[in-house]
């Protein structure tokens, strides 16, 4: 029987456990040891056992695998490995700082009202291929902005609404962005950043190395 990850699915294997990340719902399932090793080997196209093709079944009863005519087989997430943080600099804009607090609060409120699924699918509408001049002043100026904001509204446990206003407002200014989500498993822990190439923007490199790539969008 040939298999597919289910639509809507993005995964990845950290510290030999599975973790799938359920777009619609936007939960975190943690595969079975039995699960994540007849995952791990399918995903790596090794021949499968008789125990291994019944642990495949069991996921597709679940709902994670799909049956298909043909095998799909699902690849980790890939980013760059980040290695530095932006240098900053800019002087506080008040017009910045006032945009970003928009953007954060419409991003706090599609957060409740919007599956995961569609608010991924509307920042990959927005990726940006070629860049605007004076990128790095502009970036500089939207970092600081953003920084501010954090003294306003708060930054505790708000990584996802602080990073998906972060790369939507960069992608709007044509500047290049990325938001990475990340998870941990012993005790587990899911956390977000926005990356620009090897470049963290609003977290310390040292802390999103923690954490495995589950999602980039």
């Amino acid at each position: 029987m040939n298999y597919a990850l289910r639509d809507g699915l993005s995964f990845c294997s950290a510290e030999s456990r599975t973790i799938i990340l359920d777009l619609h719902s936007g939960r975190y399932i943690a595969l079975a040891d039995c699960n994540h090793d007849a995952f791990h080997r399918w995903i790596t196209e090794q021949n499968p056992s008789e125990a291994d093709s019944h642990q495949l079944t069991k996921l597709a009863q679940r709902g994670i695998l799909a049956v298909v005519e043909n095998a799909v087989i699902p690849k980790p997430v890939a980013t760059i490995l980040p290695t530095s943080t932006h240098d900053g600099g800019a002087t506080l804009s008040p017009i910045e700082t006032i945009r970003a607090l928009v953007a954060r609060l419409l991003w706090k409120r599609r957060l409740r009202r919007w599956p995961l699924q569609r608010i991924v699918a509307r920042l990959k509408k927005n990726v940006i291929e070629t860049e605007q001049p004076r990128t790095e002043a502009s970036l500089a100026t939207i970092l600081r902005a953003f920084e501010f904001t954090d003294l306003l509204v708060g930054s505790h446990d708000r990584c996802l609404e602080r990073s998906l206003a972060l790369v939507a407002t960069c992608r709007n200014r044509g500047l290049q962005a990325e938001i990475v989500v990340g998870v941990q498993t012993d005790p587990f822990a899911a956390h977000c950043w926005v990356q620009r190439g090897a470049t963290v923007l609003n977290e310390k490199p040292d802390r999103v190395r923690m954490f495995m790539p589950i999602l980039v969008a």
